[in-house]
């Protein structure tokens, strides 16, 4: 007989625990289709990011905008255009930046198919400027290293330079090394190839103080525009020349922002199945308006996760000029409501997007008879500009800050517009009055400091040697007697002139900025005697700072003795000297004492 084989005892197991081996074993079976849980959207992944445009058709912009960028990028990458840096302009989120890259890619990928290139990719045809501290590289030199080294990136290696960020535009060194590499770029001889460059500007405009007696000048401190990033003379000189354009780019329409997010909405279907369809066009209808397309994907991504938490939309911002038009013909918006309602909202509008009401309240004094091309009452005009002097006397008092819009409006609505021609708007003269004042006063000032050498008030100096000096020394007596001199003499700060209202930014970077243009002998004498001062200071300086060296001899407490009655004596004598000098700034404060030593007769 074979060997019996030793069978293995089974496992023991309870009766419970079997059976509910039993039981899940046939419930696996049984139940093929798992339950279904509704999927959390993934937090990790921002929309902004996931539904970033892959191609030019998907930008959410103006087409006709899109196009003239298009134009013009192309234009640049085949050199078919002297253009060598086109300047972006506009508020936040209006796809300045988007529409660049896209379209550089494009035409970039289209100029290397047609020429000879050794690059197998078009992801490196982009090269964006960051603002870092490099060890070796001084920060305010960091930007002109940044485009002597782009200057290669031309034939096969062609790139397109995109400036987003920018560097510490308000420490004054580096705003100037700023500027001067952006000019030897832009005036770089014709002969020389260099790759195309873009500037995208986010502008900004600060609330500034117009307080009379305050010096407050339209620059870079204040607002942060093109015309006061690059300064006045470099933009206008290569404008004119057409190596600098500019587009200005507005806040994206509503029809464009709906199409973009009701895409998205589309691609989203089981995040927003659980919403009511009246609930999410109400959404997308009231958030719409801003303007800013990258603000509002996140609003919606949040508003999918939270839609019970409230949403804070930011303040839309609308130009100066935009808002004078708001207050002056009303916002076209609101044209199927009634006159009253119109004006509440057109109101409303600049009151939330606009901050900057003391420059408002000039800029509506300048422009407001460009209704119906000027042609209306005079009555009308007298209270439109009542109701602004009226305003300035409230200005310390908040609640009133909105009179002034609330009255123009008013009274415009007077009007019975019968024409739709209008005159161009034009930017207040305000800044400009400042700018010629501050040259007038910087002129005499240094006229009495340097050349006269006494203490003045500036009224009593301006009306003796800004009016009646220039008189006397052009005269030909005068002229025969003391010889001629190689100008003529002018007022001091430039002949006086009308202030002109225009379209044109007054950009002040300092109250130096400006002098007068015309050749002056004034300004000979007060640089000449600059000139003359900066020669002898040094010697005297040198004087005081160096001491005699003398031996060391034997009677130091003698010398000590001597120093010490030496500085006793002093001491005593400064109360003395002190009275002397009062009095003397005394006999100089008088002015018919100044006015008879200024005509010599003293």
């Amino acid at each position: 007989m074979p060997p019996r084989r030793n069978k293995k005892p089974l496992p023991k197991h309870e009766d419970e625990s079997l059976s509910e081996e039993v039981d899940d074993d046939t419930e696996d079976t049984i139940i093929a289709k798992p339950s279904v849980k509704r999927s959390k959207p993934d937090l990790a992944v921002q929309w902004i990011d996931k539904y970033e445009p892959k191609r030019v058709e998907e930008v959410c912009i103006n087409p006709k905008k899109l196009k003239e960028v298009g134009e013009l990028i192309e234009l640049m990458i085949f050199q078919r255009l002297d253009c060598r840096l086109l300047v972006l302009t506009g508020p936040a989120g209006c796809s300045k930046s988007t529409c660049v890259k896209l379209l550089a890619k494009k035409y970039l990928a289209e100029f290397h198919l047609s020429h000879i290139t050794l690059l197998k990719s078009t992801d490196g045809n982009i090269v964006e400027y960051c603002d870092s501290n490099l060890e070796e590289t001084h920060q305010k030199d960091h930007f002109r290293d940044f485009l002597d080294g782009c200057k290669f990136l031309v034939g096969g290696n062609l790139s397109l330079i995109l400036i987003e960020d920018l560097p510490n535009v308000f420490h004054s060194d580096t705003l100037a090394s700023f500027r001067i590499a952006l000019r030897d770029w832009i005036f770089a001889d014709k002969p020389l190839t260099l790759p195309p460059v873009v500037l995208c500007l986010l502008e900004v405009e600060m609330t500034q103080s117009l307080e009379p007696g305050r010096k407050a000048y339209y620059n870079i401190d204040n607002n942060l525009t093109v015309e006061t990033l690059l300064g006045k003379d470099l933009l206008y000189l290569g404008s004119a020349q057409g190596l600098v354009r500019r587009i200005k780019f507005l806040p994206i329409a509503k029809t464009f922002m709906k199409k973009t997010l009701n895409r998205i909405v589309a691609c989203e279907v089981r995040v927003f199945s659980k919403f009511n369809k009246g609930t999410l066009n109400g959404f997308i209808n009231s958030m719409a308006d801003s303007g800013d397309i990258r603000s509002l994907i996140c609003n919606l991504q949040f508003w999918s996760l939270f839609p019970q938490m409230p949403l804070v939309q930011g303040d839309p911002q609308i130009s100066l000029f935009h808002a004078v038009g708001k207050i002056v013909h009303s916002s076209s918006k609101y044209q199927d409501l009634d006159d009253d309602q119109l004006d509440a909202l057109s109101i409303k509008t600049v009151a939330d997007a606009y901050s900057n009401f003391s420059l408002l309240y000039l800029a509506l004094l300048e422009n407001y008879q460009i209704v119906n091309g000027g042609e209306f009452d005079i009555d009308i005009a007298s209270c439109v500009v009542d109701a602004l002097s009226i305003n300035d006397t409230l200005n310390d008092i908040q609640e009133s800050r909105e009179y002034g819009i609330m009255a123009v409006r008013a009274n415009l609505r007077r009007v019975k517009v019968k024409t739709s021609r209008t005159h161009p708007m034009k930017f207040p003269r305000h800044f400009k009055t400042i700018r010629e004042s501050s040259r007038v006063q910087r002129e005499v000032s240094d006229y009495v400091r340097y050349i006269t050498r006494m203490q003045l008030l500036f009224r009593q100096a301006n009306l003796v040697y800004g009016c009646l000096l220039p008189r006397i020394y052009n005269l030909f007596k005068y002229k025969l007697l003391n010889g001629r001199t190689r100008f003529s003499y002018n007022r001091l700060g430039g002949s006086f002139s009308p202030v002109i209202a225009d379209d044109e930014l007054p950009v002040m970077e300092n109250e130096h900025e400006f002098d007068s243009r015309e050749d002056d002998q004034f300004k000979a004498d007060i640089q000449q005697a600059i000139m003359e001062d900066s020669a002898v200071q040094p010697d005297e300086n040198q004087s005081d700072l160096s001491d005699a060296i003398s031996e060391s001899g034997v009677d130091t407490d003698e010398d000590l003795n001597d120093t010490l009655d030496e500085g006793l004596i002093s001491s005593f004598k400064k109360p003395m000297l002190r009275g002397k000098v009062r009095e003397a700034e005394d006999i100089l404060d008088d002015p018919e004492l100044d006015m008879l030593v200024s005509q010599g007769m003293l």
